[in-house]
């Protein structure tokens, strides 16, 4: 992981807690990778790996929840 931002922690722990257990309950896993200015990138694994819906879960659940933790978060997105 690479902290380029000082609220880092508060938003790791958000995808830890909050949303990983979630996506986890379909069999898939998710971890915060970095952050760099407004933009959070996030990996995406298990059975969300290639889904067709990983693209309303990044929108849809994980975007709000970081938002909800950092209202200067603006965008996330899926890295490989």
């Amino acid at each position: 992981m690479i902290d380029d931002a000082p609220d880092f922690d508060s938003l790791s722990h958000t995808v830890t807690e909050v949303i990983a257990p979630l996506v986890a309950t379909d069999g898939g896993s998710l971890v915060i990778v970095r952050r760099s200015g407004d933009v959070v990138e996030v990996r995406f694994g298990g059975a969300c790996r290639g889904c067709p819906g990983q693209a309303y879960t990044l929108k849809g659940v994980v975007l709000p929840a970081l938002q909800a933790t950092d209202p200067t978060v603006r965008d996330v997105r899926a890295v490989y």
